[in-house]
């Protein structure tokens, strides 16, 4: 296939013409494919305002085009050798274009990656599908005129403009309907030719993909050649105060919603659940958020696209309900009155759509003055602007409610935050209580160092983790060494003339002290020792055993006290009085190196 074909579109009606002195702007896609039975497919499922050219490769498109030209490229990538080069060609070809490809749905997984770093629109599936191919389109035209509202139009004009196109239709016969033009092959003719300039407008233009998939903190270079805003003027709600800035999971996630919004085009509805609500939720918890203004910013480019191509096709609604909710976002935006203009000369049609499109946008006075001029102008009957009058108080009441709500809810939520943090003080001043309590009570019943963990000792220590700021630690260490000191000297004080003469026989070790390395020290690496106060019965078996000091307390007390346990010393000679003797052993714990 070589040169380039033209679909044909029908005539505007008489009916059309009157309506509208001004032909409506057409718009332009090519068609990238070496494929001749794609073209009367593709030609049957686009819209009939959309002119439809063809080419056989990028390289051929490119050529044919002006850089910087605006429109639709549908890429047939079937037969591309090479195509991350024809798509870097495209991206610095020019800026104002969106490009959707068609291919195989094994290539789908890589196509959907440069989809989401908006270097292409979309991807439709082959063999050719028509409802899927429509949903493509719909969202590659609409982002070719978000790109032009943002960008402009090009500053070069292609040979065919969209008059010369009308008129080359026209001249085929008003008799030959559409269908009759795409059920043949198109015409070969060569690219070169001066009508085949309508190929200036639909060059692809990856070129905004940085702009498209970086964060939206920062503003697009764009907006500002465009006219728009650097942040919207009406980003918060109209009633109510500004909270302090949130940065908290509550704000990603209204951002997260919202990103997810645009993405699924739920722009302005439902009202609770789109991307319009989740940024201005976002904003109300951060005023300066720069994502949530620039989202803003982004959603009101989007919006003017779509009122001007709701008002090319007479949808009332839809275009008035665009334009309010855009003027809410930024009210100064210069292509606001152009539009207000082209709905002042519908106004007939409109009637009370208007006053209704901007009392749902939240345009409370602007609503007001509407209806005070109709009623002033007589311009609408009584019984309707009495129930617009309702609406619009109803509308305002309902956000008022809506503001006072999510006032107490904040108010409500920051309350139980500082609850729950003052019930976690009370609670850690209550544990460091106990644990004082329980040191005094085990220091007055003797119990100094064991129960390995419920002892005096190891209050004093839980003690020193919970609250190292404490000033009575100092007092309660040296008590606890008194009571020690003192439970020793006790001990010796009761020694017998009996026990004494036993005393004189030497310790000897049978069984040798093993302990066991415990599972918790071991894992961590902690090394440290333990020192043992017991009693050698006249059998040669340790009791009595108690922990005089350690280091670290707490951790090898019960190992060492069940390794003295199970150690055995030489028994008592019968000659000699059968009676305990004291010992002391200091237990040892080192890892190996």
């Amino acid at each position: 296939m070589s040169g380039t074909a033209r679909l044909a579109t029908p005539n505007p009606t008489a009916d059309d013409a009157g309506r509208e002195a001004k032909p409506r702007r057409r718009r332009q896609a090519t068609l990238v494919t070496q494929d001749d039975a794609l073209w009367p497919l593709v030609g049957a499922a686009i819209p009939s305002d959309v002119v439809l050219s063809q080419a056989d490769t990028v390289a051929q498109l490119v050529g044919a085009s002006d850089a910087g030209v605006a429109g639709v490229v549908i890429w047939d990538t079937r037969a591309e050798s090479n195509p991350a080069d024809s798509l870097a060609a495209l991206q610095q070809h020019s800026a104002r274009l969106a490009v959707m490809v068609l291919d195989e749905p094994a290539r789908a997984a890589h196509w959907q990656r440069l989809i989401k770093k908006g270097q292409l629109v979309a991807c439709a599936p082959l063999p050719f599908d028509a409802a899927a191919f429509r949903s493509a389109l719909e969202s590659t035209l609409e982002e070719a005129q978000v790109r032009v509202a943002l960008l402009g139009q090009s500053e070069s004009r292609p040979a065919a403009t969209p008059a010369d196109v009308e008129a080359s239709a026209s001249t085929d016969g008003a008799a030959r309907s559409r269908n009759d033009v795409v059920d043949r092959p198109p015409p070969r003719r060569p690219l070169a030719l001066p009508a085949l300039g309508a190929l200036a407008l639909v060059a692809v233009a990856s070129g905004l993909w940085w702009w498209t998939s970086r964060p939206v903190a920062h503003a697009p270079p764009a907006a500002a050649a465009s006219g728009a805003p650097a942040s919207p003027a009406a980003s918060l709600p109209a009633s109510g105060t500004q909270p302090a800035a949130d940065s908290g999971p509550a704000l990603e996630l209204s951002l997260s919603k919202a990103r997810r919004a645009m993405a699924e085009r739920r722009y302005i509805e439902p009202a609770n659940d789109s991307a319009l609500a989740y940024y201005r939720e976002a904003l109300v918890r951060d005023p300066a958020n720069a994502e949530a203004k620039q989202g803003l910013v982004r959603l009101e480019q989007v919006l003017l696209a779509h009122a001007e191509t709701a008002l090319d096709q007479r949808q009332f609604d839809v275009a008035l309900q665009s334009l309010e909710v855009a003027r809410s976002i930024d009210k100064d935006d210069k292509r606001i009155p152009a539009l207000d203009a082209r709905v002042l000369q519908l106004k007939a049609e409109l009637g009370a759509a208007s006053i209704q499109a901007a009392i749902n946008a939240g345009n409370y006075d602007r609503a007001g003055a509407q209806i005070n001029e109709a009623a002033r102008a007589k311009s609408l009957p009584a019984e309707q602007l009495a129930s617009l009058r309702d609406s619009l108080r109803a509308h305002q009441a309902a956000d008022a409610d809506r503001a006072a709500k999510a006032q107490a809810k904040a108010q409500a939520e920051r309350a139980a935050q500082e609850a729950k943090q003052q019930a976690a003080r009370e609670q850690e001043m209550a544990e460091r209580q106990r644990l004082a309590n329980l040191f005094q009570e085990r220091l007055a019943q003797g119990k100094l160092t064991e129960p390995a963990r419920d002892s005096a000792a190891y209050y004093l220590d839980a003690l020193k983790s919970a609250d190292p700021q404490n000033t009575q630690l100092a007092a309660w260490q040296t008590e606890l060494k008194q009571k020690l000191d003192a439970q020793h000297a006790a001990g010796a004080a009761t020694a017998t003339t009996t026990t004494a003469r036993a005393a004189e026989t030497p310790l000897v070790l049978v069984k040798p002290i093993r302990p066991s390395y415990p599972t918790e020290a071991l894992r961590d690496g902690t090394e440290g020792w333990v020192d043992l106060a017991f009693q050698v019965g006249p059998d040669g078996r340790p009791g009595s055993i108690e922990v005089v000091d350690a280091q670290p307390r707490g951790v090898f007390d019960r190992a060492a006290v069940s390794a003295i346990q199970a150690a055995r010393y030489q028994a008592l000679p019968r000659n000699v009085p059968q009676v305990a003797r004291s010992a002391k052993q200091r237990v040892t714990f080192k890892l190996a190196h």
